[in-house]
C-alpha cells in the first residue's frame, strides 16, 4: 500500500516568541533609548515610521529608515533633501557647475545613520538574547508532539522563521523524554566537522531523509543571533552579542538575495511546493517576497494556510484579497489566539491544523462536469476522517486510503488505522456509499452496526460495512 503523509511545513515570526518574554517589532525599541549625537537622523527616521504607522513605533520602520539614509548616494532623488542651501545659486539646490550636488551635509548625516544603524543593531541582540528555555520547551515539544499525530512517528516538518531568537534551539537542547514522552533530531543546517572549533553552514544537510526518530528542519531565514561570517566561512557559536560580522538581515523592507539567505529562501519556496499544510504562527506576513511565494501556492490550490494569531482575521481579509474569497474560504483555515494559549485556544489551534490535514489529504475532483457532486463526497471523506480520527484518538495514524488498494466501483470511504504496529482497513460498499447522500446518514448507519465496535476488536482485519450489514470477506477489487 502507498501510504499518504501530509507534508508540513511552518512559518513563525515574532509573535511565536512573545509568550517566551521577547517583544515584537513594536516593543522591540526600548523607551529610554538614546541616540546620543544621532539625534537628527533618529528623529528622522521616528518621523517616517509615525507616517506608516500611528500606532506603537515600529523597530522595522525605524532600522528601514536609517539604513536607507546611511547608504544613501548622492545621486539618488532622495539625496536632494541633503542638499545644502546655495545663496549664490540661481536655483535653491542647483550646483553652479551643473554637476551633481556636492553635499557635505549628506555625508554628515550617512555617518551619523551609519552610527545609528550600529546602535540599533546592538538593542536587537540585547533585546531577543535572554529566552525563557522552560517556557520554549513546553511550547515547541508540545507543538511537535502534536504535529508528530500528522506526519508520523518518524515522520519531518520543516520549520522556516524570520525570528533571530534561539527558542527553537533552546526547546531541543532542554529536552527531557520522559516528561515530554517523545525524542525529536533538530537539523539547523549546521554541521561540526573533527577539526572545526565551530559548526559550519553546509545546506546539504537538510536534504538528509527521514530516519528513525522525528525530524525538525529548522531554516532561519533572517539568520540568528548566534551566527557569524568568518572570511567566507558562517558558523555558529557560543554566543549571542553583536559583534558587526554577525549574519542576520536587520529588520529592512527589501529581499536579500546575499548567502546563506538566498539558499534558504530557495529552501522555503521548494518545501512549500513539497507541503500540504503550511502552518503560520505569529506572522503578519510583512515580508512580500514570503507572502508572495505563499499566495502562489494556493492560487494553484495546492496548499493550505493554517493562521495562527491574534489578528488572524485580518491576516486572512489581506490574504482574501490576494486569492480571492473562494479560494479564501477553502485553503485558509485561522486560529484566533495566541501561540501557547488557554486551553480552549490550544484546542482551537490543534483543531484547525487537523482540518487542514484533513482536507488536503482528500483528492480534489477530476471531473468538472460533476464538481458539485465530487465536491459533496469530498466533504464526505473529510467528515468521515474527522470523525474515525475523534472516536480512536488512541490510535497511531487514522488515514483514508489511496485508490490503488481498492476498486472504487466495489468500495468507497476507505480507511487505514493503526494501533501500536496493527492496521485494521476499513471500508463501505459502493452501494451504501451511494445511498447515503451525507455524512450524517452514514454516521447513523455506521453507528446502528457498531462500527467503533466492529473496528475496535478487528486485528489485522479488512472489515466492509453494506446497506445490510457487516459483509464477511468481501473482496475490495
Amino acid at each position: 500500500m502507498t501510504e499518504r503523509l501530509t507534508r508540513v511545513s511552518l512559518l513563525t515570526g515574532a509573535g511565536a516568541s512573545r509568550p517566551l518574554g521577547l517583544p515584537t517589532m513594536e516593543g522591540l525599541l526600548p523607551k529610554d533609548f538614546n541616540p546620543g549625537p544621532d539625534r537628527d537622523v533618529f528623529d528622522m527616521a521616528l518621523n517616517w515610521a509615525a507616517m506608516q504607522d500611528p500606532g506603537p513605533i515600529d523597530f522595522e520602520h525605524v532600522f528601514t529608515m536609517t539604513d536607507t539614509i546611511a547608504k544613501l548616494h548622492r545621486s539618488d532623488p532622495a539625496a536632494l533633501a541633503f542638499a545644502p542651501r546655495r545663496s549664490t545659486a540661481s536655483f535653491l539646490f542647483r550646483q553652479q557647475n551643473g554637476s551633481m550636488i556636492d553635499a557635505p551635509a549628506l555625508d554628515t548625516y550617512r555617518q551619523s545613520a551609519s552610527a545609528l544603524a550600529e546602535k540599533l543593531k546592538d538593542v536587537v541582540h540585547k533585546r531577543l538574547e535572554q529566552i525563557d528555555q522552560a517556557k520554549a520547551a513546553t511550547l515547541y515539544q508540545g507543538l511537535f508532539s502534536f504535529l508528530r499525530t500528522i506526519v508520523g512517528d518518524t515522520g519531518q516538518i520543516d520549520l522556516f522563521t524570520t525570528n533571530y531568537d534561539r527558542a527553537v534551539e533552546a526547546s531541543y537542547q532542554t529536552l527531557e523524554p520522559e516528561t515530554v514522552g517523545f525524542d525529536f533530531e533538530l537539523i539547523n543546517g549546521f554541521v561540526r566537522t573533527p577539526r572545526a572549533r565551530a559548526a559550519q553552514w553546509d545546506p546539504g544537510v537538510y536534504e538528509r531523509p527521514p530516519g528513525n526518530l522525528f525530524i525538525v528542519k529548522l531554516y532561519k531565514l533572517h539568520g540568528s543571533l548566534d551566527w557569524r561570517r568568518e572570511n567566507t566561512v558562517v558558523q555558529e557559536v557560543a554566543a549571542d552579542e553583536y559583534v558587526g560580522r554577525n549574519v542576520v538581515i536587520y529588520p529592512v523592507r527589501k529581499p536579500i538575495i546575499e548567502e546563506p539567505f538566498k539558499t534558504l529562501f530557495d529552501f522555503f519556496k521548494r518545501r512549500l511546493r513539497e507541503s500540504s499544510v503550511s502552518v503560520i504562527i505569529g506572522s503578519s506576513l510583512r515580508d512580500d517576497y514570503i507572502r508572495q511565494a505563499l499566495v502562489e501556492r494556493v492560487n494553484a490550490e495546492a496548499l493550505h494556510l493554517v493562521l495562527i494569531d491574534p489578528n488572524a482575521d485580518q491576516l486572512a481579509a489581506r490574504l482574501e484579497s490576494e486569492v480571492g474569497r473562494d479560494r479564501c474560504t477553502r485553503f485558509v483555515h485561522v486560529a484566533k489566539g495566541p501561540f501557547g494559549g488557554s486551553g480552549d485556544e490550544q484546542t482551537a489551534m490543534e483543531g484547525a491544523i487537523r482540518s487542514a490535514a484533513i482536507q488536503a489529504e482528500v483528492p480534489p475532483p477530476v471531473n468538472k462536469a460533476r464538481g458539485h457532486m465530487n465536491a459533496i463526497q469530498g466533504q464526505k471523506r473529510a467528515d468521515l476522517l474527522a470523525y474515525a480520527t475523534e472516536q480512536f484518538r488512541e490510535a497511531d495514524s487514522v488515514r483514508l486510503v489511496d485508490e490503488d488498494v481498492y476498486d472504487p466501483e466495489i468500495i468507497q470511504g476507505a480507511l487505514e488505522l493503526r494501533f501500536r504496529g496493527v492496521r485494521v482497513l476499513s471500508g463501505f460498499t459502493r452501494e451504501l456509499w451511494d445511498h447515503t447522500a451525507t455524512f450524517a446518514e452514514l454516521r447513523a448507519h455506521m453507528e446502528t452496526y457498531g462500527w467503533r465496535e466492529v473496528v475496535d476488536h478487528s486485528k489485522e482485519q479488512q472489515v466492509t460495512l453494506g446497506e445490510k450489514g457487516w459483509i464477511e470477506s468481501a473482496s475490495w477489487k
